[in-house]
């Protein structure tokens, strides 16, 4: 478990690793690079998706809408061009009801959190290619 003041970039090199960040940027490249599997959990707005979305993420060369922004499959395509790696992925996408300038979830997302954390083991042992645990909720 992470706490308040952490990324989890201080300690990676585990089998399994939990970082924390406000946006992707190419340099995670590096970080990224030894590892086989790649679970990225977000936020998501959209009304017409589960409060609970899973997918898998491949690599694709995409536009970004903001220019200081970075998708999983964009950073994915860069570390499969540059680096000749092709990681597992899978995005966990949770209901966002509150974007107000504070640290904590509001109770509508945070009765989401539960259930995304007990799905995340399941996708530890999934590929692209099999039928990989599906959440959308």
């Amino acid at each position: 478990m992470l706490h308040e003041d952490e990324t989890g970039l201080e300690g990676i090199g585990a089998q399994i690793d939990s970082i924390f960040l406000v946006q992707l940027a190419p340099e995670l490249m590096d970080v990224i690079i030894p590892y086989n599997k790649i679970i990225f959990v977000d936020a998501h707005v959209y009304e017409n998706v589960g409060s609970l979305y899973c997918a898998p993420v491949f690599p694709e060369f995409t536009q970004a809408t903001f220019t200081h922004h970075m998708t999983p499959t964009m950073l994915l395509a860069l570390l499969k061009t540059i680096c000749n790696r092709e990681p597992t992925a899978h995005i966990i996408s949770i209901r966002g009801y509150d974007f107000d300038f504070h640290r904590n979830l509001s109770a509508d997302t945070e009765a989401i959190v539960e259930k995304a954390v007990d799905h995340i083991p399941l996708l530890h042992g999934s590929t692209h290619d099999e039928s990989y645990p599906q959440l959308n909720s």
